[in-house]
């Protein structure tokens, strides 16, 4: 069963995860020309880290495309690969192993020298004409295997229902029906943590009285 990992344990882990990722970001940057954000799904100030019993807890980021290439709009894996290579050249020297190509997002195993202490998932967005984000998605079902944007579904004003929770103090809300939305898709492939967060935000957001004057 899902539960939330203290902040004391998380805080030094999503520093060295920032680190790691900004150093891969100007590499993207200087060698590709691709420009993104990086955001740490829920929010920065929050505690939204879980884990599973005891199990290794994950880390999840996503890197939010700004600018990129027409070569990469055409050749979504190759947008991929140049992913992973720079960020296995910045994150293997600091305890991860090299990337795994998962199926919503590319996977790295941190280890403090004992032992696997957590996992860091790193997922390639960019944001349609709608302002809907889009998650690059490796289909490894299909015949020959497929790299295609998926839409998360009312995601375009994401962080503005989000302002709007805090403000009407239903912050906690949000951390108990993520949670249990996190234990009801457990092992569900198809709903990472961002697609979870977006429901719960989208949840919690349609309770609030009188949102038109709280909105924005």
């Amino acid at each position: 069963m899902y539960s939330y990992v203290p902040k004391s344990t998380v805080k030094p882990c999503k520093k060295l995860c920032m680190t790691c990722i900004s150093e891969a970001q100007r590499a993207l940057r200087k060698k590709h020309g691709i420009t993104f954000q990086i955001y740490v799904v829920g929010s920065g100030s929050s505690n939204l880290v879980t884990r599973w019993d005891d199990e290794p807890f994950d880390m999840d980021f996503n890197a939010v495309i700004q600018m990129l290439p027409d070569e990469f709009h055409k050749d979504q894996k190759k947008l991929k690969d140049v992913f992973r290579q720079e960020l296995d050249k910045a994150l293997t020297s600091s305890g991860f192993s090299y990337g795994q190509d998962s199926t919503s997002a590319i996977t790295y195993i941190h280890n403090d020298g004992t032992k696997t202490d957590f996992s860091l998932d790193i997922g390639i967005i960019i944001t349609n004409n709608a302002g809907e984000y889009q998650r690059l998605i490796h289909n490894k079902a299909t015949v020959p295997e497929q790299f295609i944007w998926n839409e998360v579904c009312d995601s375009h004003d994401i962080r503005e229902k989000t302002g709007c929770i805090q403000k009407a103090n239903l912050w906690n809300n949000l951390c108990d029906q993520y949670l249990v939305l996190k234990n009801k898709y457990a092992g569900n492939n198809d709903h990472p943590s961002f697609t979870i967060y977006v429901e719960t935000v989208n949840l919690v957001w349609q309770t609030i009285p009188e949102k038109e004057k709280l909105y924005g």
